[in-house]
């Protein structure tokens, strides 16, 4: 509605101005794709259930996109990459759309259709603790601006269900939990709470009445770089594999417009008015 509205474009600008003071490019990416996409992702094998139905557009099979990375890195993968184009960051507003059973859906908290604030970073393993430290950083000072000033911190390892070989696990594991320490993160474990394709640190914010809510998250992945073949030129004039970290800030605007109002009461409606 328009108070909602008009509230939702000040967080939306506020986001938009802090990811770009943190170097990240702004991107647009369709609400559909070719089923091929999701099959080289891994959606089609890991995440179906949650997908909508598949479409006919002439003779040729397309999906509602639940999530923005298989876009974001066919944009990558638009020309050859340097290791001096790296780190690449870039950022969209990106509607995705998921069958979220019917009894699952509660207000804004938990809508079919939404809009995130999804970034991905696309660099080198040397890279990747330097660029988890950065983002935590940017996120923890968002929150700090708005008044969360408690965040609750989970890194999730891998699920029982998943893509790519264990091995490529324990480095992805490793990697990430190097990166919340050199952030200086105090985390508790979520055993098997991992996306399908790597593991992921969430921050929970703790609203004005006590309640914890999952909001920002930070997620290493090596599997779909190498389903896509995702590389970069190194030093050497050799080909290099690249990293892929999927980050949210805020997550679902919805959701969070929801967090947000209840936390700050008064105040943003009358930012609203």
């Amino acid at each position: 509605l328009p108070h909602g509205g008009k509230l939702r474009s000040i967080v939306e600008q506020f986001s938009k101005e802090r990811h770009f003071a943190a170097g990240y490019d702004m991107v647009y990416s369709p609400h559909i794709a070719k089923s091929d996409l999701w099959r080289i992702s891994g959606h089609l094998s890991f995440y179906k259930e949650s997908m909508f139905s598949p479409m006919d557009v002439d003779g040729q099979e397309y999906l509602l996109k639940p999530m923005n990375c298989p876009c974001h890195i066919q944009i990558f993968r638009q020309g050859l990459k340097s290791y001096r184009d790296l780190p690449l960051r870039m950022a969209e507003f990106g509607s995705c759309i998921r069958n979220e059973p019917s009894g699952a859906l509660q207000g804004l908290t938990r809508v079919r259709s939404f809009v995130q604030d999804d970034a991905h970073i696309f660099c080198r393993e040397d890279q990747i603790a330097e660029e988890t430290r950065k983002f935590c950083v940017l996120l923890l000072n968002v929150y700090q601006e708005l008044g969360f000033d408690e965040l609750i911190v989970k890194f999730s390892d891998r699920p029982p269900v998943r893509a790519g070989e264990d091995s490529v696990w324990d480095k992805a594991e490793a990697q990430l939990e190097a990166g919340a320490r050199s952030a200086g993160l105090s985390y508790t474990l979520s055993p098997g709470e991992g996306a399908f394709y790597g593991p992921k640190i969430d921050f929970m914010a703790k609203d004005s009445i006590g309640r914890t809510w999952q909001v920002a998250t930070i997620q290493l992945d090596f599997n779909q770089p190498k389903n896509f073949g995702l590389v970069c030129t190194n030093e050497k004039g050799e080909k290099e594999q690249v990293v892929m970290i999927h980050a949210a800030i805020m997550g679902s605007i919805e959701r969070f417009m929801s967090i947000l109002i209840e936390h700050t009461g008064d105040f943003a409606i009358g930012v609203a008015r």
